[in-house]
This record gives structure tokens, C-alpha cells and sequence, in this order.
């Protein structure tokens, strides 16, 4: 019984480690692509592409500078993931966006054009 009780924590917490490793809430020189999404007509968000270790998005805390308004802009960011998340919207049926998915914010320390 302590055997087992003893494996399900170990159990535990490598699941817990390898979630963490997955998800990196802390960034430094991270390659990163602009990602534009059109919400409306004239209407878009951009957020940031990270693929390490797997490819996903993140929604900058603060709007990006106009010279990083680019889809497919290469990039290296500095910054933490935040607690909080955004929305991601998608054009609704009326041209009104409507809410799609959410996504981890991040604030960004700085960030250049690669």
C-alpha cells in the first residue's frame, strides 16, 4: 500500500516536471514568428509563434509596434508567460468576431526583427 502510494507521487511529479519542461514561461533570445489573424474585414490580431518545443501561440500583454505588424515576420523575443490568457477570434457570420480559442499571454522585454 505505502508502495504504491509512494509510486503514484513519484508518478506525479515527473508528469508535473514534464509539463513544465513543455510549456517554458520564461524567454530568452526565443526565435519567434508573427502570426497575423483576420478577425473582420480590416480588422486582424497578431500574436507570437514559438516552436520550441512544439509549435504555439502566444498573445502579446501590449499591442506590437506598427514594424512588427507583419505575418511571417521572423523575430527574437525576450519576455514570461503570464498566468492570464487571451481570446483568439475568427470572423463570426455577421462580420462581428467571435471568440475561437484562448492562448497564454506573454510580456515582452524586448524584441527584434531577425
Amino acid at each position: 500500500m505505502i508502495k504504491s502510494i509512494l509510486l503514484g507521487g513519484v508518478l506525479l511529479l515527473a508528469a508535473q516536471c514534464q509539463k513544465e519542461a513543455a510549456g517554458k514561461t520564461n524567454f530568452t533570445n526565443q526565435e519567434a514568428t508573427i502570426k497575423m489573424v483576420v478577425i473582420s474585414r480590416g480588422v486582424y490580431q497578431y500574436f507570437i509563434q514559438v516552436n520550441d518545443p512544439s509549435p504555439r501561440l502566444l498573445s502579446p500583454d501590449q499591442p506590437l509596434e506598427e514594424a512588427f505588424k507583419q505575418d511571417g515576420l521572423q523575430v527574437l523575443f525576450d519576455g514570461a508567460q503570464l498566468p492570464d490568457s487571451a481570446w483568439v477570434e475568427k470572423p463570426g457570420p455577421t462580420d462581428i468576431p467571435a471568440k475561437d480559442f484562448k492562448v497564454p499571454k506573454v510580456t515582452l522585454a524586448s524584441i527584434t526583427k531577425q
